[in-house]
C-alpha cells in the first residue's frame, strides 16, 4: 500500500470505506441509533461520516495487506515477497503462445517473485512506473472485501436483533438487499482479482516481448525469462532479433 500523496492516490483507500460506512448507516436507520446519529446537527454527523470512511477504508486496505503477505489466493508483489514461499500463478500454455512466446511446459507456472523482477527491469529499461497492474488487482480486493464486510455487517444485525427478539421489518428491509448484494458481489470481485492478477502477469510478458522487439538483448529481462523457461517465438524458430 502506497502512501497517498493527492486525493486521486486517497480514492482507492477511501472507496472501500465507503462502502462500509455506507452498509453501516444503511444498517442503522432502522434502529433507535438511527434516529438519535441522523437527527442531530449536521456538521458533526458529516465529520463522523468522513472520518468513518478514512478510518474504514485504511482498515480494509491493511487487511488487504495482510493478507497479500500471506495468503496465496491474495497473494501480490512486493507484499507476497514477505511470505516464506514463493506463490506461483498458473497460466494456460495457451495464453502464453498467444502472447508471443514459446514454452516446453503446460501449464506454464510463473513465480510472483519473477513477475515483480520483471516489472521493476521493464520499468528500468523503459522508465515506465511500477506497480500499475498490481494497483489495480489490490483495488479489486480491498472492494470485494469491503462488500463482504457489508454482508458480515448485514448478518450480525439480523443475528443480534433476532437474539434480542427485537427484529422489526425495517431491519430485514434495509439488511436483506446489503446482506445479497453485499455477499454476492463481493465474491464476485474476489474472483476477478484472481484472474486480473493472471491478466497482469500476461501483460509483463506482451511489455517484455516489446522490449525485446524494439530494443534486442536486455540481460536482465531475459534472464527472467529463462528462470521461468520462457523464449520469444522468434528466437525458438531462429531468427535473429
Amino acid at each position: 500500500m502506497r502512501t497517498p500523496g493527492t486525493l486521486g492516490h486517497l480514492l482507492p483507500v477511501a472507496l472501500p470505506g465507503f462502502v462500509v460506512t455506507g452498509a453501516l448507516v444503511t444498517l442503522v436507520m432502522p434502529t433507535f441509533l438511527g434516529r438519535l446519529a441522523f437527527t442531530g446537527p449536521v456538521v458533526p454527523l458529516v465529520v463522523g461520516l468522513l472520518t468513518a470512511v478514512v478510518v474504514f477504508g485504511y482498515l480494509l486496505a491493511a487487511i488487504q495487506t495482510r493478507l497479500a503477505a500471506s495468503r496465496p489466493g491474495w497473494a501480490l508483489p512486493p507484499e507476497a515477497h514477505l511470505a516464506s514461499d514463493d506463490v506461483a500463478e498458473v497460466l494456460p500454455a495457451s495464453a502464453v503462445q498467444r502472447a508471443g512466446f514459446a514454452t516446453h511446459s503446460d501449464p506454464v507456472e510463473i513465480p510472483l517473485g519473477h513477475a515483480f523482477a520483471l516489472e521493476r527491469a521493464l520499468s528500468g529499461a523503459w522508465g515506465t512506473p511500477e506497480g500499475a497492474g498490481w494497483d489495480r488487482v489490490a483495488f479489486i480486493q480491498r472492494m470485494g472485501l469491503s462488500l463482504m464486510t457489508a454482508g458480515g455487517l448485514a448478518i450480525a444485525f439480523l443475528a443480534g436483533a433476532g437474539a434480542a427478539g427485537a427484529m422489526s421489518r425495517g431491519l430485514r428491509d434495509h439488511a436483506g438487499p446489503v446482506l445479497v448484494f453485499g455477499l454476492l458481489t463481493g465474491w464476485l470481485l474476489l474472483k476477478a482479482a484472481r484472474r486480473m492478477r493472471k491478466e497482469a502477469i500476461l501483460e509483463l510478458l506482451a511489455d517484455a516481448r516489446a522490449l525485446l522487439l524494439d530494443r534486442g538483448e536486455n540481460t536482465e529481462v531475459q534472464r527472467v525469462l529463462a528462470d521461468v523457461d520462457l523464449r520469444l517465438q522468434e528466437e525458438e524458430l531462429g531468427v535473429d532479433l
